[in-house]
C-alpha cells in the first residue's frame, strides 16, 4: 500500500488525537521509530501514525508531546512515552496477548549488536570496525541455534535489532560499494536470521525501498535531508 503520511513541519496545525486511540509519532526512515512500528504491527495494536520532520519540527510537537523532540513517541490520551526501548517495553506490558520479551531478562542484552552503529561513511576502517562487531553478533546467533534470536518465533530482541541490520545491504547499495556487503561466508548465521526475518509480515510492511533509501542518503550527505523521499502520493 502506498504511504501518504507527509511529515508535519513547523507552522503546521496540531492534529487533534482521538480519545482512546494510540498514536505513534514517527519519521519514516528512522530506525528507532521503525522498532516501535514493528512491535505495533507484529502485535496487531490499532494505532494512528503521525510523521514528524525532525529538522523542522512542529511547535506543537515540542510543546504538546515531548520537549526533547524525539521519535518514536507514543501517546494514548494523557499518557506519553518516548525512547524506542522504553516504548516497546510499555507496549509489551500493556498488550500482553503476543508476548515478545523473553522470561530471562539476560536474553534482552546482545552486546555485539549495540556496537553495530551504522554511520553513513565509506571509510574502510569504519567498515571493518562494523564487521568486527558483527563477528560477535554472529557467534551469539550461532549459540542460540534457533531461527530467530528469541526462539522459534520473533521476539522483542529480533524486532529491536532488525532496523539496524536491514540497513547494511541498503548502505552497500547506496554507496555502490561491495566492501559493505554482508558476506554469507563470514556471517552464515546472521544471513540465515536475516532471511527468516524477511518473511515476517511486520518486517515486510516496514522495510525501506533501496532506491528510496539511496535518495535519502544522498540528501543526507548534501545536508538537505528529504524525509518525504519514501512517501508516494
Amino acid at each position: 500500500m502506498p504511504l501518504t503520511l507527509k511529515h508535519f513541519r513547523s507552522g503546521s496545525t496540531y492534529p487533534e488525537p482521538t480519545q482512546g486511540k494510540l498514536r505513534l509519532y514517527s519519521m519514516h526512515s528512522c530506525s528507532y521509530a521503525q522498532r516501535t512500528k514493528l512491535v505495533l504491527l507484529h502485535k496487531g495494536i490499532d494505532h494512528k501514525t503521525v510523521n514528524i520532520h525532525l529538522q523542522d519540527k512542529s511547535e506543537w510537537f515540542l510543546v504538546e508531546n515531548t520537549p526533547i523532540g524525539k521519535v518514536p513517541t507514543i501517546q494514548l490520551d494523557d499518557r506519553i512515552f518516548f525512547d524506542s526501548l522504553i516504548v516497546n517495553y510499555y507496549l509489551d506490558i500493556m498488550y500482553p496477548e503476543t508476548k515478545l520479551n523473553p522470561d530471562d531478562p539476560y536474553q534482552l542484552f546482545i552486546g555485539a549488536f549495540y556496537k553495530v552503529m551504522l554511520s553513513h561513511t565509506e571509510d574502510k576502517e569504519d567498515i571493518e570496525n562494523m564487521f568486527s562487531a558483527l563477528d560477535g553478533f554472529e557467534l551469539d546467533v550461532k549459540k542460540r541455534g534457533t531461527p530467530f534470536l528469541g526462539g522459534d518465533k520473533p521476539k522483542m530482541v529480533d524486532l529491536n535489532v532488525w532496523p539496524h541490520m536491514m540497513r547494511i545491504p541498503h548502505l552497500a547499495y547506496s554507496f555502490s560499494n561491495q566492501e559493505v556487503e554482508l558476506s554469507p561466508d563470514r556471517f552464515p548465521a546472521v544471513t540465515s536470521w536475516i532471511n527468516n526475518m524477511e518473511k515476517v509480515p511486520a518486517v515486510q510492511q516496514t522495510n525501506l525501498d533501496k532506491d528510496h533509501y539511496k535518495q535519502f542518503i544522498e540528501s543526507y550527505i548534501a545536508k538537505k535531508v528529504d524525509y518525504d523521499v519514501f512517501i508516494e502520493e
